[in-house]
């Protein structure tokens, strides 16, 4: 192989070495965010389920407003728990889990 081809082939590997770099680097970054939000989705998840509780303890002026609160309960009960147990998936996703203080974020 001549120098000038040794050169090429060098730079082309270089340019690839440092395209995956940042590939890696971008992949890390949206895992960490991923953490973060699933953290947060847990948290307010707790929240939302406390609310429900109290939302429980409510006596409706009429039956409009019982049926109007029993939505907001069972709208709660429907998401809060999965996401208080890191079990919350999008359309796409693959991963679950990952939104717990042990996993070395803020509590």
């Amino acid at each position: 192989m001549s120098l000038y081809a040794n050169a090429v082939w060098a730079e082309r590997q270089a340019k690839i070495a440092r395209d995956n770099a940042d590939h890696e680097a971008g992949i890390a970054a949206l895992r960490d965010e991923n953490k973060r939000l699933r953290y947060h989705l847990t948290e307010l998840g707790k929240v939302a389920d406390r609310a429900g509780l109290v939302l429980a303890t409510i006596g409706a002026e009429n039956s409009d407003e019982a049926e109007q609160i029993q939505q907001i309960i069972d709208g709660i009960s429907t998401w809060a728990a999965p996401a208080i147990l890191g079990n919350v998936k999008g359309p796409n996703a693959k991963v679950s889990g990952g939104g717990t203080p042990s996993a070395g974020l803020p509590g």
